[in-house]
């Protein structure tokens, strides 16, 4: 019996060994599980982070593209301005000859009124 005893021990005592080494391991899984799983944590912040940037990017292109085609807006709206200034220059400048020419010839429709009354007052 006493074999038997010593066996039961060994056997036992083995057992334990096992259990420990079974239970060392799961601890080790265990502790590699929960850096893993924070890495993946990490990795999805910085997905969920990459996403927003790109939703970022993709608002600020569209604002950058209306901000263009504003300015190019402005440009021919400013190009037409300016047509439009030299076309209003042009028609002053041509409205001031006009006067000028219908202001001498006034002048010059007075001075042969003149004359001619002048010539009725000498003839009478």
């Amino acid at each position: 019996m006493a074999f038997s005893l010593c066996s039961f021990n060994g056997s036992t005592l083995e057992d334990n060994n096992k259990l420990e080494k079974l239970e060392k391991e799961k601890a080790s899984l265990n502790s590699e599980l929960l850096t893993v799983t924070q890495e993946v944590e990490k990795i999805n912040g910085e997905k969920n982070l990459l996403k927003e940037r790109s939703k970022t990017t993709k608002e600020e292109d569209k604002i950058k593209e209306e901000i263009r085609n504003v300015l190019e807006k402005k440009s021919e709206l400013q190009g037409n301005i300016n047509l439009i200034t030299e076309e209003i220059k042009t028609i002053t400048e041509e409205a001031r000859l006009q006067e000028q020419k219908a202001t001498s010839l006034n002048k010059e429709i007075d001075t042969i009124k003149s004359k001619r009354n002048k010539k009725r007052t000498e003839g009478r």
